[in-house]
């Protein structure tokens, strides 16, 4: 029975139980409570006849159950018995066929000691002979086999079972079938047993971890390399992940408008001189190269100068100019003085030097490099990686914040300006700059972003740090192959790393120059006066700087002079 219907029984039970109780309690005079207690005990009663009926039923469908259990059973163990049979007669009957044929091409002696360990097959390696084909062949007709894999240091064995094969297949299907079972397993064991050695090996035939070799260059070398092309309209700079940390720089540089350009590598003051000149300490990377490469650049306009005659023979000879300089001998003062010129079709193509070159030539060789597995291996996931990393790369540098409008803003008059380390340096460098021609060097000091919407620049550098990301997770997904992205990255970081440290000319970096004049005189005074006398205001714009004390009453006195000779009255220290 259910259990509503037995809970339904027992209740209506127990209620005629008390029902019953209760009226015979009333006719005698008794409590109503006794008739309660009779109902209790007649309901307890009944209800364990009702748990004895539940209990025999339980267990006569227990035995049923296990009959049944036991009747399958028997059915299953004979059908088991019955295909183990026919398996063990089919297997005979193969055997006996493949020993006849066996015996028939190689001799009844090779079969019979064959037979004698048909459960041992020797596999040096992965390497089958002839005779180790002809062995596995006969004994791919057994179930069980034990593959014996002898290495250099240790010998491992396991077993595999055989699959049936459809009889109207051919030996050599057969053969190359169980082959290539023989090489699966032998493969997977070595999966499962892998050593340092093995590691060690993978890793150097085909990298799974190249990120830490391509990142090795940090966005501070892409923000010097550009740096180098800041008066530059075409910016050509190799591919490499150096950008990806460039790109979150970038964006930081727009969003709290901080200044983009690096900070300066040479420290040095810069003068305008004027009736009133201005002195203050250069904040421009690019003036700072200027005067670090002074020897560098000097000397193709040293050669210049001696050949258009603006320089004598003897000069060049009185300043040393075409010799290294002499260590431990105490020199004084020498000035160069150049202009800007305008310049010409010559100029511009004079103007690219093999760092300009470098680039476009190192992306040349990134995309054959990048191509060579698409065209041995037929993937092409290297060459677009590296195609789209060079466009992206490209696009960066020409909106990266460096903008051409200084060589254009600020050249409205003629202008002197003066570039020196400082006291103690021997060298300085003095650019005339007149109406129309040349570069402000005092604003380029001073500039740091492009004009323009700080917002613009905002979402400029957001969807360059999108692109760039998607292109650093795209990379991660290579699996194969692997060296040919090192290589691209390497070529790369080499490119930016020379780049960033190449050695450039004025003409390159966007200020053509030429060498007027050379000032040198043993007393660093004499110079200054000099330097005055040929560039009206040049040298006393230097006099705070080299000679910061009052002057004698002698030096007062020429300073004086020269002031007078040239028409004008000044305020002499």
């Amino acid at each position: 029975m259910h259990l509503p219907l037995r809970l339904s029984v027992d209740i209506f039970m127990l209620a005629l139980g008390a029902a019953l109780s209760y009226w015979i309690g009333a006719k005698n005079g008794q409590v109503i409570h006794q008739a309660l207690a009779i109902g209790a005990v007649v309901f307890v009663r009944l209800w364990e006849r009702r748990k004895q009926q539940s209990a025999e039923q339980k267990e006569e469908r227990r035995e049923k159950r296990r009959q049944r259990r036991l009747r399958r059973d028997g059915r299953e163990r004979q059908e088991a018995e019955r295909r183990a049979n026919e398996e063990k007669q089919r297997a005979g009957e193969e055997r006996e066929r493949v020993k006849e044929d066996y015996e028939h091409h190689e001799g009844s002696g090779a079969a019979q000691k064959l037979f004698a360990y048909d459960k041992v097959v020797l596999v040096h390696e992965t390497t089958l002979t002839e005779s180790d084909i002809r062995l596995l062949q006969v004994c791919r007709h057994f179930k069980q086999h034990y593959i014996v894999v002898r290495t250099k240091s240790d010998m491992h064995i396991f077993n595999y079972t055989v699959e049936r094969r459809p009889p109207r297949r051919t030996p050599e299907q057969a053969r190359e079938d169980f082959l290539s079972d023989v090489r699966q397993d032998v493969a997977r064991f070595r999966e499962q047993h892998r050593t340092t050695a093995n590691d060690f090996r993978d890793q150097w035939t085909n990298p799974s971890d190249i990120f830490s070799l391509l990142l090795l260059v940090g966005g501070d070398v892409i923000q010097k390399a550009l740096a180098q092309f800041t008066l530059n309209r075409f910016r050509p700079m190799a591919f490499s992940f150096g950008w990806v940390a460039y790109a979150f720089g970038h964006l930081l540089f727009a969003v709290g408008n901080l200044k983009a350009l690096p900070d300066p590598d040479c420290p040095c003051t810069i003068t305008r001189a004027s009736s009133m000149p201005t002195t203050s300490a250069n904040q421009s990377w690019l003036l700072g190269r200027l005067v670090r490469n002074h020897e560098y650049w000097s000397v193709p306009l040293i050669k210049d100068a001696l050949k258009s005659g603006r320089i004598s023979e003897q000069d060049a000879s009185v300043y040393e100019l075409m010799e290294p300089p002499t260590r431990g001998l105490p020199k004084g003062l020498q000035v160069f003085i150049y202009k800007f010129i305008q310049p010409s079709s010559n100029n511009r193509s004079l103007s690219k030097d093999w760092p300009w070159f470098s680039g476009l030539i190192t992306t040349l060789i990134q995309l054959g490099v990048a191509a060579i597995p698409a065209g041995l291996y037929g993937e092409w996931e290297i060459l677009l990686i590296t195609a789209g990393g060079t466009a992206l790369a490209y696009a960066t540098a020409h909106f990266s914040g460096y903008s051409p409008f200084l060589r254009s803003r600020g050249l409205r008059g003629r202008a002197v300006f003066t570039l020196t380390e400082g006291n103690g340096s021997r060298t300085a460098i003095v650019f005339i700059k007149d109406t129309g021609i040349g570069v402000d060097l005092e604003r380029l000091t001073r500039v740091e972003l492009t004009e323009g919407s700080q917002i613009l620049r905002i979402a400029a550098a957001s969807v360059q740090l999108v692109f760039w990301v998607a292109l650093l997770i795209t990379v991660s997904g290579l699996k194969t192959h692997t060296w040919f992205m090192v290589a691209v990255g390497a070529l790369g970081m080499m490119q930016n790393l020379i780049l960033a440290g190449a050695p450039r000319t004025p003409e390159a970096l966007g200020m053509p120059v030429q060498l007027e004049q050379v000032v040198g005189l043993p007393k660093v005074m004499d110079t200054l006066l000099e330097l005055e006398a040929k560039v009206p205001y040049a040298g006393k714009a230097l006099l705070p700087i080299y000679s910061p004390g009052r002057l004698r009453e002698r030096e007062v006195e020429k300073w004086e002079a020269l002031e007078s000779g040239h028409g004008r009255v000044g305020n002499v220290p």
